[in-house]
């Protein structure tokens, strides 16, 4: 009667203390996961940020943008989840091991040798499990990539009417797709089954055992080992197969931390106060290919004086973007660069960078505030930010520093987007500016107003803008123009217009 009493307190004593160590896995579990997918993250963000730009050349946005939603889906939900209840169910199949152990022994034995069937079929499954999922997150990638650079070109497919040829495309990567996820999905069934054969016989073995070795054991012990027996088989059937898909489910974090090893930019270098004070640039020898196989720039040498206008000019393919990739270290180059007397390789990259205004052809604006969008580093008062707008005739369009803009549906236009990024680089006062084909997509009169800016507002900057367009290069105060990747003529435009022979010379009566 005693040991009845303290059951019956004995009991919910412990379904409390269950409980609560329950909890306590429950969110040790959570934060340890929540940490782990913290860190994966930011170290994959780090790493792509600061990757090369060979790394951006030769993977598609569509696999990058695969890592941070569809694998960093599976490290943030599914791993986390499928590793907690594998470790649950592990624990339950040794409970009831040991439970049918204080049987009978032989029971104990049978659970172990009839283990040893499901696990071998798991690993002989796994190998393939994992080439198959690797094939479905790969064909995922190249499915959002092409549905990315759809969207991105809509414009231009809708003008060469080839709508047809891109739905047919779709409908290819899509078809690829779902091909590749049903071949795995097949794969995981025909685990289930032939693990569920094996314990069938499991099953068979322990009522022979019943019925042939130990027939004189007590009806209750019979109940309880057949009950166990189908909880174990329920449970280790339900363990291969959460392990086997945790195993091709640790495949995403495979495919993240293979992104975390690619090759960094060198950041580093030594700092120089006061760097620069004039903008003056120096090419001494300067190779740069995008390959080993061919120069796109071949032994430049020339000098950019300080405040000077240079216009870049040469025909499609003759180097004049990869010179901004050299000067903003971009790729790696062979030669030398100085600005201000400084070779560029030795300085940290962010000092580089920082101190070099670039306007590229397409806008880069950002959502948020036209304060925000001017002045990210929150440098500058509000008064310098309307001169800047006023500088660049914005200071009517925008009511308040505050007003909201986004880069989905912006109620600017493309040449005030472009103004407002020449905003930008007035209020940094840097010594350099590369404009590149800044007034390609812009009409007339923002043209003639965004040269006008450039002549009066960055007087005391050193520009070099590249362009096609030479209706107003003769107001700069020299030309590069580039063939082949090397320069054939540097001088002013009166001069250059001299030579009849000149490449130049035959560009403006092109264009004329």
């Amino acid at each position: 009667m005693g040991n009845r009493h303290q059951m019956i307190y004995l009991f919910p004593i412990i379904s409390v203390i269950v409980t609560i160590l329950s909890f306590l896995r429950s969110v040790i579990f959570y934060l340890l996961a929540r940490k782990a997918s913290i860190s994966l993250h930011g170290l994959l963000f780090e790493r792509i940020v600061n990757a090369s730009m060979e790394f951006f050349s030769t993977h598609y946005t569509g696999n990058i943008l695969n890592r941070f939603s569809e694998d960093l889906v599976y490290v943030d939900e599914r791993v986390p989840y499928s590793m907690y209840l594998l470790l649950e169910a592990f624990a339950e199949i040794i409970g009831i091991m040991i439970l049918m152990g204080s049987v009978n022994l032989t029971f104990f034995a049978i659970c172990l040798v009839f283990s040893t069937f499901p696990i071998a079929t798991v690993i002989f499954f796994l190998r393939t499990g994992k080439i198959l999922k690797q094939l479905e997150l790969s064909t995922r990638s190249s499915f959002i990539g092409h549905v990315n650079a759809t969207a991105e070109g809509l414009p231009t497919i809708r003008c060469a009417k080839v709508e047809n040829i891109l739905m047919d495309e779709f409908d290819s990567h899509q078809n690829l797709y779902t091909s590749a996820s049903y071949v795995y999905l097949c794969w995981f069934r025909s685990l289930n089954f032939f693990v569920t054969v094996y314990f069938v016989f499991f099953t068979s073995a322990i009522l022979l055992q019943f019925l042939i070795v130990n027939s004189d054991i007590s009806a209750a012990y019979v109940g309880l080992v057949l009950s166990q027996a189908t909880i174990f088989k329920r449970y280790l059937e339900y363990t291969f197969r959460r392990s086997s898909k945790l195993e091709t489910e640790l495949t995403s974090i495979g495919r993240i931390l293979e992104y975390t090893e690619q090759t960094q930019e060198h950041r580093d270098g030594v700092l120089v106060e006061g760097w620069p004070q004039r903008g003056e640039i120096k090419f001494r020898n300067v190779y740069f290919s995008y390959d080993s196989d061919k120069y796109v720039l071949h032994n430049l040498n020339c000098t950019v004086e300080p405040q000077d206008t240079i216009a870049i000019v040469g025909r499609t393919a003759a180097g004049k973007s990869s010179i901004i990739s050299t000067i903003l270290r971009l790729h790696k180059f062979e030669g030398q660069i100085f600005i201000d007397g400084v070779d560029i390789a030795t300085l940290p990259l962010e000092t580089l960078r920082s101190n070099v205004a670039v306007i590229s052809q397409d806008p880069a604006l950002f959502t948020g505030t036209v304060r925000e969008n001017i002045d990210f580093s929150g440098k500058y008062g509000d008064a310098e930010i309307w001169n800047a707008l006023k500088a660049v005739n914005l200071d009517i369009v925008f009511s308040s520093l505050d007003y909201k803009i986004s880069t989905v549906d912006s109620n600017l236009s493309l040449g005030q987007k472009q103004l407002l990024c020449l905003a930008r680089a007035i209020i940094r006062k840097s010594k350099i500016v590369i404009m590149d084909e800044v007034t390609a997509s812009v009409d007339q009169k923002t043209e003639k107003m965004i040269h006008k800016i450039v002549s009066e507002e960055l007087a005391c900057c050193t520009v070099i803008m590249i362009t096609h367009k030479l209706d107003y290069v003769l107001d700069f105060d020299k030309v590069i123009v580039l063939d082949k990747g090397g320069i054939v003529e540097f001088d002013s435009p009166s001069r250059l217009l001299e030579n009849e022979n000149g490449l130049f010379y035959k560009m403006f009566k092109q264009a004329i």
